[in-house]
């Protein structure tokens, strides 16, 4: 997986779950989960999710889900360009 600094998922996010398996739900098969990430394996989408603070806490919290498609290029798995779905704020 590549990714840059400046990204919405960073190197440093992928240090943390880098080692940890996909997970396939037994009652959706088409459907991975990894990380912030979600794959939709039958559209050839994927989504994740980010945010910060916790409700309640100094500065509240906030959230932000990109979503995208993926496609093969040169025997490559490569995901397209996403767009911001679902975003939010509080206290």
């Amino acid at each position: 997986m590549e990714t840059r600094d400046e990204a919405p998922v960073c190197r440093a996010d992928l240090k943390t779950f880098g080692a940890v398996a996909a997970k396939v739900d037994p009652d959706d098969l088409g459907v991975a989960r990894w990380g912030p990430f979600t794959l939709n394996l039958a559209d050839m989408s994927y989504r994740f999710r980010v945010g910060g603070g916790k409700p309640g806490g100094p500065g509240g919290f906030w959230f932000m889900v990109y979503e995208g498609k993926f496609e093969q290029q040169g025997g490559k798995w490569v995901a397209l360009p996403f767009e911001m779905g679902e975003h939010g704020r509080g206290r």
